[in-house]
């Protein structure tokens, strides 16, 4: 019970540093702040006084949390005009990465378990695509923790790259959404990023991202094809649909349509907009709380360049298309 105090204390506080910075410098933003102090934390002799798994499971509950808050805030015409419009460039980014972490992999001498993983980290939603297809392909233990590492090297990469790379391109609040929702790998770097560039950067993000997440269910279907053709069909692997289907996704859905079907007050969505700040920022700080360094170089040399490959890929497709459709 102490250890739990002091784990959700020391959160609490990163937490609300992190806020404050965010209100008083709207550069660095809370996302990044909260991650950044986080990770100082847990590489500074600090992480002795908490459980790095605990604020894992944590930053996973509190990121759902306030993604499905936000969709009380968002419209359906940000979802049609823009979420829906962005499906030519998830569908391409997904194709581009998996066959690049498939032909480049293979030239690298990677397994072909870890280019399974590396190809969904970076084609969906990171670490959440990664745990849904390891059991699938039976990934083994070092595969998986290789591919966790090097997918969070380069979300870490994409806070700082990113909004470079909108205003070298001039990129417009949307089409910046549009292309951290595409081409960042998990859903916590794709909501700092966003919202680090602007309020509407941030929804557009989200938003787009929650889009992309749902492709984890037919990419997991293939996945239980082609183990079934590995193992030959008398032998035809099993999984169960929800384990795949990330459901907060829905409560999201849920939410929006709550949104635009009710007249809520302004006074109700400005709270509840307030709320999903903190509580991605709550998520962002247990992320970063969760970061060990040591852990993240033990992440094999070709994993990490294959996982850089793939991920340029993504970026260059995700831009080019994003500037031609929401240029």
């Amino acid at each position: 019970m102490k250890a739990k105090v002091i784990s959700y204390g020391l959160l609490l506080v990163v937490t609300v540093i992190a806020y404050l910075i965010g209100n008083q410098f709207p550069l660095i933003g809370h996302s990044f702040a909260a991650i950044v102090l986080g990770m100082i934390v847990a590489n500074t002799g600090l992480n002795r006084l908490y459980d790095a798994r605990q604020m894992k499971k944590v930053s996973s509950l509190m990121l759902k949390v306030g993604v499905v808050l936000l969709g009380f805030t968002l419209s359906f015409d940000l979802l049609s005009t823009t979420a829906l419009r962005a499906v030519p460039i998830i569908l391409s980014v997904i194709t581009g990465a998996f066959v690049t972490a498939f032909v480049v992999g293979k030239k690298l001498g990677v397994s072909v378990k870890s280019r399974w993983l590396i190809g969904a980290g970076t084609a969906i939603c990171g670490g959440s695509a990664i745990a849904a297809v390891a059991p699938i392909i039976e990934a083994d233990e070092d595969d998986l923790t290789y591919a966790i590492s090097t997918i969070f090297i380069y979300n870490l990469l994409a806070l700082v790259l990113f909004p470079i790379l909108a205003r070298v391109f001039g990129l417009s609040d949307i089409a910046y959404g549009v292309f951290a929702g595409t081409a960042i790998n998990d859903t916590s770097s794709v909501v700092a990023a966003g919202y680090q560039f602007s309020p509407l950067a941030g929804d557009t993000a989200t938003l787009v991202k929650m889009v992309r997440t749902l492709m984890i269910v037919p990419t997991s279907l293939v996945a239980i094809y082609w183990r079934w053709q590995q193992e030959g069909k008398a032998q035809k692997a099993s999984y169960s649909l929800a384990k795949i289907f990330p459901t907060f996704i829905l409560f999201f859905i849920i939410a929006i349509v709550i949104a635009n079907v009710f007249a809520l007050p302004s006074t109700f969505t400005d709270s509840v907009k307030q709320l999903s700040r903190l509580a991605l920022t709550f998520a962002l700080a247990a992320v970063g709380m969760s970061v060990s360094f040591s852990e993240l170089k033990k992440a094999g040399l070709k994993t990490i360049q294959l996982g850089g490959v793939t991920w340029s890929v993504v970026i260059v497709i995700s831009l080019v298309m994003t500037q031609w459709l929401f240029g």
